[in-house]
């Protein structure tokens, strides 16, 4: 029993002791493999050596030995490293070159090159370096086995398009394209700025033969500056070309919002400043407003490509404009940490036609669609959308819903305000031309009426020997406006700037369309009369008046056909009623109003201001031919009471936000019986009201409070003639008139004067009196329009000159287009107006231009 567990025993300690033999056999084995680490032996070292001098990598060395040593890489894997790592591949070395500095490697014989060359052609040169070093020591063969014999290769590449753009800079995501000869797929771009490794990206939409690649190049975070960019494209068969490079500006950037207004500037000594907008999902909208010198501006796209160019000849502002850009879905997916799908450039620059500056130009730039303006809030980025935002003279009905409706607008702090469309001015940026020209058959300016302004879109020309007519212009937005000229007559258009349109005989419309970003539009028209019309006008009522006469009439009777002109022959040379009307204070301009105006020497002839007008300020109010307009012919309107024209609507709008927008009294109401029992237009009284006391009762003859003369009123300033001598010497001789009427002195009013409502100690007397003085001194004496109340050429009784209701040269004018403004807040100016229009002998050659 004993004998057999002792073997028993003995078996087990041998088959224990066995295991533990083979644990420790396999451990201390493993134990070898991990500490394995025997120095290289020097011919591996030569080599190595020699890799690193011809790479320019010697500090490196001692590392990649202590990783060959480990085990972790091979000879072979460490020359293949350098010799496809980007400072080798950006010596641009060819495969010539490359077979010596491998041979050079290899053998230690730069010009052992054959074998190797042979493998190159249609080889890798990762697969020729680990199979060349391979025979050489099989220890170098490369740890993880040999690569592609062959690779992606590509042959020849052709570069498309430049790093920079076409202007030198390099912004956005550069893209460079071209083609290349191309067998496989694994490739990517590197982009070195200044030494320093950027990733790049290419894209091939095929994998073999001549394709076409794009690069990209994400410059944003860039330091701003000259950089030195070098574009290597690297294929997994070990080689690399270098595609392009050079020096790049890459410019410094102002980043702007959607709906902002910014005060900024071209800095003294710059020529330039440049912004960055990320215009989110919309399209882009720039504008650069109150440029205190001449600019150009540029727009760029995210790639940094031009969009755009505009500079309008001195000019207060320039816009800038594009669509929202398209983004590929799948990388709007991935997600985006670099320039933004909807990114766009903005340069400002001094423009060529300013005269050379180093001086500061400052600007705001406004990044939305439409700007407003208020006295109060500055300039005003609009955000709700205005739709066609209204032009600064009226030309329909507006109603006080549309006029008091709300705009949402952000003002310079960023700050969101709400605020009336009718208290924002709007500005002229979209739609909108700032040149226009038609030419003749020789390409010459036309003489259209009115001088070309931009907001006014309707001219006229009559003649008799036109056959076609051709365009030029400017649109505020430049590149982004589109322009079409048709003829109603014949619906034929010109393709492109400098064709022309034929035109017929009789009556043609020409239509030139100004289409904006979103399609917003607006339309210029020439009515251009060839010949005779079909209506007989230029036989029946052109003919009465000389020919310079003939385009305003034209003009207003093709607008409104109902208008009737009367030509009132005066018989008086204009020089001589120039001369007249050029006498010591008939005349008279606030120096506050225009101060080029004012006659140079001139006294003060009333109140803080009013001064003589220089004769050619005159000159231009006199010519009737400068006001045949929409809205200056008003001046010329015959002022008889009519009830179907003339209504409390018509009224009310006149007096909205003046100081007789009241109920109490009912200034309204008032001034239409004042018309009715007068016979007197009561928009015609409304405006002189308003023009002689001012829009918010400045004068303290209409509030009866003027000191010594309280309780009497006189809203015409009838018998307030002038005393400089006195202190308020003009209002103290209305408030006489308005308590003694003519004869102060005698302190009596005759029954003449008591028909005349006098004394005026009401609101209501003095303007129903003051009616009834103004049909009796000047309707019934044929006075009967605004310019022969200013201007009196009629031989009467008391003869020419003297008998003139104001000294404000400007008067008939001002209130001309008060009238205008009423009628087309009624939607009234389609109504049968009569005008009598006087003519002269011996006009000015120039009219019909601005002052």
């Amino acid at each position: 029993m004993g004998d057999k567990l002792r073997k028993v025993y003995i078996i087990l300690a041998a088959v224990t002791g066995l295991i533990g033999l083979i644990v420790i056999l396999i451990v201390g084995g493993t134990l070898l493999r991990v500490d394995r680490s025997s120095d290289l032996p020097q011919s591996a070292k030569d080599t190595m050596y020699r890799a690193s001098v011809l790479t320019g990598t010697e500090e490196t060395l001692p590392v990649w030995q202590r990783e060959i040593e480990q085990g972790h890489l091979s000879v072979a894997d460490y020359v293949e490293n350098q010799f496809t790592a980007h400072p080798y591949l950006l010596s641009g070395k060819d495969d010539s070159a490359f077979a010596s500095d491998l041979a050079c490697v290899a053998y230690n014989d730069a010009f052992q090159t054959d074998k190797i060359n042979g493998m190159l052609e249609g080889g890798s040169r990762r697969y020729v370096i680990e199979k060349i070093l391979s025979e050489v020591d099989l220890s170098y063969m490369p740890v993880n086995g040999f690569s592609d014999p062959v690779g992606t290769q590509c042959g020849e590449v052709e570069i498309k398009s430049p790093l920079e753009n076409e202007e030198g800079y390099a912004f956005g995501i550069r893209k460079i394209e071209g083609n290349m000869q191309v067998k496989g797929n694994e490739m990517r771009t590197d982009f070195f700025v200044d030494q320093s490794l950027r990733p790049g990206q290419i894209h091939v939409p095929q994998t073999s033969g001549q394709v076409d690649f794009t690069m990209e190049w994400d410059t944003l975070g860039e330091i701003p500056g000259n950089h030195d960019v070098v574009i290597l494209l690297r294929t997994s068969d070990g080689r690399g070309n270098v595609l392009t490079g050079g020096k790049v500006n890459i410019p410094d950037f102002k980043a702007i919002e959607n709906d902002s207004v910014v005060p900024s500037s071209i800095r003294l000594g710059d020529q330039e400043a440049w912004y960055s907008l990320d215009a989110k999902d919309r399209d882009a909208y720039v504008n650069l407003v109150e440029a205190s010198s001449d600019v150009a501006v540029t727009l760029y796209d995210r790639y940094g490509d031009t969009i755009g160019k505009n500079d309008l000849p001195n000019s207060e502002f320039e816009t800038l404009r594009a669509k929202k850009q398209e983004t590929d879905p799948d990388k709007t997916a991935e997600g985006n940490d670099g320039t933004a799908d909807n990114a766009f450039f903005v340069r400002v620059r001094r423009s060529e036609n300013a005269a050379p500056s180093v001086a500061e130009i400052s600007y705001v730039l406004v990044s939305s669609k439409e700007v407003g303006k208020t006295d109060e809030t500055g300039y005003l980025a609009i955000v709700s959308e205005e739709g066609v935002v209204p032009t600064p003279r009226p030309t329909g009905a507006v109603s006080d819903a549309e006029k008091e409706r709300i705009v949402s607008c952000r003002d310079e702090g960023g700050n969101t305000v709400e605020m009336t469309r009718a208290s924002i001015t709007f500005l002229p940026l979209n739609a909108y031309l700032t040149e226009l020209s038609f030419l003749d058959e020789k390409k010459e300016p036309l003489p259209i009426y009115p001088e070309f302004d931009m907001n006014t879109f309707d001219y006229s020309l009559v003649g008799d020997s036109f056959s076609s007519v051709g365009l030029e212009y400017t649109a505020v937005e430049g590149y982004a406006a589109k322009i079409l000229m048709t003829n109603a007559s014949n619906m034929l258009s010109p393709g492109a700037v400098g064709d022309t349109v034929a035109i017929q005989q009789g009556e043609n419309k020409l239509s030139v369309q100004v289409s904006s970003l979103d399609g917003t539009s607006r339309t210029y028209t020439l009515h251009l009369l060839n010949g005779q019309d079909s209506g007989g006008f230029r036989k029946n009522t052109l003919s009465k008046f000389p020919a310079s006469y003939a385009d305003g009439l034209w003009l207003l009777h093709s607008l409104h056909p109902n208008y009737r002109f009367e030509a009132y022959q005066t018989g008086l040379t204009f020089d001589e009623v120039l001369d007249n009307e050029d006498h010591v204070d008939r005349s008279l301009i606030s120096s506050s109003y225009n101060p080029e105006w004012v006659k140079p020497g001139s006294p003060v002839y009333d109140g803080k201001s009013w001064k003589a007008a220089r004769q050619e300020v005159v000159a231009y109010f006199l010519d009737p031919r400068n006001f045949l307009t929409p809205d200056g012919v008003f001046q010329f309107e015959k002022l008889s009471f009519d009830e179907t024209a003339h209504t409390p609507e018509g009224i009310s709008a006149m007096v909205k936000n003046s100081f007789m927008d009241e109920a109490d009294p009912d200034y309204v109401s008032i001034l239409l019986k004042a018309g009715k029992e007068s016979g007197v237009s009561p928009y015609f009284l409304t405006s002189r009201i308003l023009q002689e006391m001012g829009r918010n009762g400045e004068s303290k003859l209409c509030h009866g409070t003027l000191s010594g003369y309280e309780g009497y009123f006189n809203f015409y300033n009838i018998g307030s003639t002038p005393n400089p001598s006195v202190k308020d010497g003009a209002l103290i001789n209305g408030a006489k008139y308005a308590k003694y009427g003519s004869k102060p002195e005698e302190k009596k009013i005759t029954p003449d004067e008591e028909a005349l409502l006098l004394p005026w100690t009401t609101p209501e007397k003095a303007i129903c009196g003051g009616a009834l003085w103004i049909a009796k001194s000047y309707i019934e004496i044929g006075q009967n329009t605004l310019y022969f109340q200013k201007f009196d050429i009629l031989d009467n009784e008391d003869g020419m000159y003297k008998h003139q209701y104001a000294q404000n040269i400007a008067m008939a004018s001002n209130e001309g287009t008060r009238y205008y403004t009423a009628y087309a807040s009624q939607d009234m100016l389609d109504g049968s107006f009569v005008f009598i229009i006087p003519v002269y002998e011996q006009m000015p050659q120039e009219y019909g231009l601005s002052l």
